[in-house]
């Protein structure tokens, strides 16, 4: 079972409602096979549509390379919304589908502009989406509730993972168009000034949550240090990097803001909360908390086509 993602204090001080929407070279095939994963921090096992044989080998690598979806598995990192979701399941419940295949599975969607019925069509018959996906040819039915795990809780998460695999297709030139919509819905701050200063108000309250528990609630910030494994989430962009690294580099420290906040909400992290010796630390805490949720909220979508009539 999905731990309860209690941000009710935090939507009460934001009223929008985040809603989760050349030629290549030749390369040896690399299946795509999403692995049972175990997230690093916690002891939470990741499910898969299960392990590929020799015969799902031999059959996929006998297909040519596809000319979108191959560079894509090549180039693109699924695999961090499996650290950044951890967070949210429980290693006492029933496995998760792996986010990083459900986000596959979205991109197919998404870009395809497919309903679940022909998702799931897609995957079955479409041999390299199936071997994009990671799908043996011994499964033959394909779970809907599987579908439907994407709009379920940690849709803020879900959401911001997968404009952080957009902003990587668009680095790496493997899709979208220097000024297309898609951008616009994505980063409401479309202009180079104002997506810098968004990144910058971001990074710093991010920081500054991270420096006040450092120095007021040492216990928590040792558990965030295990837990979330910083590491370079706050390192600065050089001055130098184009408008295509600031923007993908943008996307990923949001969905990082968004994985933060709920291992906050988590049952044990709440408990350490409520140790706090000072209630009006405990005050200026969440009042941080909630003013870095309501910065977060001004990248939705829904804000972003207001904005753009």
């Amino acid at each position: 079972m999905h731990q309860q993602i209690r941000v009710d204090h935090l939507q009460q001080l934001s009223h929008s409602t985040y809603s989760p929407t050349s030629t290549y070279p030749h390369m040896i095939p690399q299946l795509s096979v999403t692995k049972r994963t175990i997230a690093s921090t916690k002891k939470i096992f990741y499910k898969d549509f299960g392990a590929l044989t020799i015969d799902d080998y031999v059959t996929f690598s006998r297909l040519p390379d596809h000319p979108f979806w191959s560079p894509i598995e090549q180039a693109i990192d699924f695999s961090f919304a499996d650290e950044l979701f951890s967070n949210l399941y429980t290693p006492y419940s029933k496995r998760p589908y792996a986010p990083s295949l459900l986000l596959k599975l979205h991109l197919v969607k998404t870009l395809n502009h497919l309903s679940d019925i022909e998702l799931e069509n897609i995957v079955m018959f479409d041999m390299a989406i199936r071997r994009f996906v990671g799908v043996p040819m011994s499964y033959k039915r394909f779970d809907p509730t599987t579908l439907g795990q994407v709009h379920e809780p940690g849709a803020y998460l879900f959401r911001a993972c997968f404009h952080s695999i957009l902003s990587q297709l668009y680095l790496k030139k493997l899709w979208g168009n220097h000024g297309e919509q898609w951008l616009r819905e994505m980063i409401q701050p479309y202009s180079n000034k104002k997506l810098n200063d968004q990144h910058r108000k971001i990074w710093h309250t991010l920081l500054t949550l991270v420096q006040y528990m450092k120095k007021s609630h040492t216990p928590m910030f040792h558990q965030a240090i295990r837990s979330l494994q910083f590491g370079d989430w706050l390192k600065r962009l050089p001055a130098d990097a184009t408008r295509e690294e600031r923007i993908t580099a943008h996307s990923l420290l949001i969905a990082r803001a968004y994985a933060f906040l709920f291992w906050l909400e988590q049952e044990s992290i709440q408990t350490l909360f409520q140790q706090w010796t000072s209630a009006h630390l405990q005050k200026g805490f969440l009042e941080l908390q909630a003013g870095l949720f309501s910065l977060l909220k001004e990248c939705s979508r829904e804000n972003a086509r207001e904005d753009n009539g």
